[in-house]
């Protein structure tokens, strides 16, 4: 079963993670890159992956152990029978675990300036219709669940963005509500939206294999304080 994990970090809490945790060695060089606000919302990714790993799958340091591929994909180094991928966006950090390859994307669910421009370069020509012919509201949130769901389906790939954004169509599913196809592509991609998760965030996830059971769970951060410090 595939599960998903997710928390929202309080701003009383940016200081206790920086200090308690320190990141993973592949982090550390982007503080000099992104600046410490983007760092710590690594850290705090870091922190949950680990507290996930250790707390829910009993892992310990040598199967914890997170490495880099090629194209700078994180992957546990001694099981390779476990898959995740991390997002963050604004104060919330995500985090996908199954037994195949997966993906998450989240985006705070805020109108972006560059939203039509993004549109016209990015999506698919069937995608941009249907923008178009949604009203101001509504294009906003299918904005956000077509660019989430790029994302999350390429980083599940592991390719990034090497492919091209605007070659894929993605289409609601008439069996299910949430989930989406993508069109032209094997049938095995298991695509969710997830907008009822925060209110203020909508995210998507990318799955492989057959298992439909996605197992959804908030993380408080008030406990995965307290794991670290015992």
């Amino acid at each position: 079963m595939a599960r998903l994990f997710h928390l929202i970090v309080p701003d009383d809490f940016d200081a206790s993670f920086c200090t308690l945790w320190q990141p993973s060695p592949y982090k550390m060089h982007l503080k000099d890159r992104l600046g410490e606000q983007a760092l710590r919302l690594r850290i705090v990714s870091d922190m949950l992956l680990q507290y996930v790993l250790r707390h829910h799958y009993g892992l310990d340091d040598h199967g914890a152990a997170v490495g880099l591929t090629e194209l700078d994909k994180p992957f546990l180094i001694n099981r390779r029978d476990l898959y995740f991928n991390l997002t963050h966006s604004g104060k919330l950090s995500a985090l996908c675990v199954s037994s195949t390859p997966c993906g998450v994307d989240a985006e705070l669910r805020k109108k972006r300036s560059a939203e039509a421009k993004l549109v016209r370069r990015y999506f698919h020509t069937e995608e941009q219709a249907v923008y178009e012919a949604l009203d101001e509201h509504r294009r906003t949130d299918y904005f956000f669940h077509i660019w989430t769901l790029k994302e999350a389906y390429l980083k599940a790939k592991g390719s990034g963005i090497r492919d091209s954004l605007s070659a894929l169509c993605f289409v609601p599913s008439d069996s299910c509500a949430g989930e989406w196809i993508l069109k032209d592509q094997p049938q095995f991609w298991r695509l969710r939206s997830h907008d009822t998760v925060n209110e203020d965030y909508i995210m998507s996830t990318a799955l492989t294999g057959d298992d439909p059971d996605l197992q959804i769970s908030n993380i408080e951060p008030r406990q995965m304080i307290q794991f670290f410090s015992e």
